[in-house]
């Protein structure tokens, strides 16, 4: 099995995402135990939406938090930089855009109480290509969601979302990665 790049150097820990403003966010709440039901990440590709929902969801699993990030090394936080943890659902909402797909991702699984640790997350991704319908069945889930589940949303274009759908996430907007930061990302991936 190949790697991509990308996986392959994704950022573990919220302090190499190159967005404080969000980790700052992010990383107090952390630290809080206290997370709203829903996020919302939205900015344009690369810069790294998915990533920040990875570690958020690690964060919240983690046995051995370290001053508010993962500890990369307990049993959840492998499984789910692996892809594989029982807890943690990721979702590309682009090959899943319809009511019925919503349904069988979420619906189904929503009511099953986490197999360890304290939630069950739902991360979709790309959910501006959910249809209508679709949105407005996920709008329901945001509204009343059971206290074991967390929902990650993260998007390219916020304008193709319900506005209700939007107000019932907290929402992060991710910047471009400035050329300093693209070249000392560059220059460590070389390095490693």
């Amino acid at each position: 099995m190949t790697t991509t790049l990308y996986n392959k150097y994704r950022p573990h820990a919220l302090r190499d995402v190159n967005q404080d403003f969000v980790a700052r966010v992010l990383k107090s709440q952390i630290k809080s135990g206290k997370f709203p039901a829903a996020y919302l990440f939205q900015g344009p590709p690369g810069t790294g939406k998915t990533t920040i929902e990875r570690i958020m969801a690690a964060a919240m699993l983690c046995q051995n938090l370290d001053e508010g990030e993962p500890c990369g090394a307990c049993q959840d936080c492998k499984l789910i930089q692996a892809g594989r943890h029982r807890d943690v659902m990721e979702e590309n909402c682009a090959d899943h855009s319809g009511i019925d797909d919503i349904r069988s991702i979420i619906e189904e699984r929503l009511r099953i109480a986490p197999s360890s640790g304290k939630y069950r997350i739902f991360i979709l991704d790309e959910v501006q290509r959910l249809s209508r319908d679709a949105q407005g069945a996920m709008l329901k889930h945001l509204e009343e969601p059971p206290a074991h589940v967390r929902f990650f949303l993260c998007t390219t274009d916020p304008e193709k979302l319900l506005n209700a759908l939007q107000t019932r996430c907290q929402r992060h907007v991710l910047k471009p990665l400035s050329a300093d930061n693209l070249v000392s990302l560059m220059t460590g991936v070389c390095e490693k």
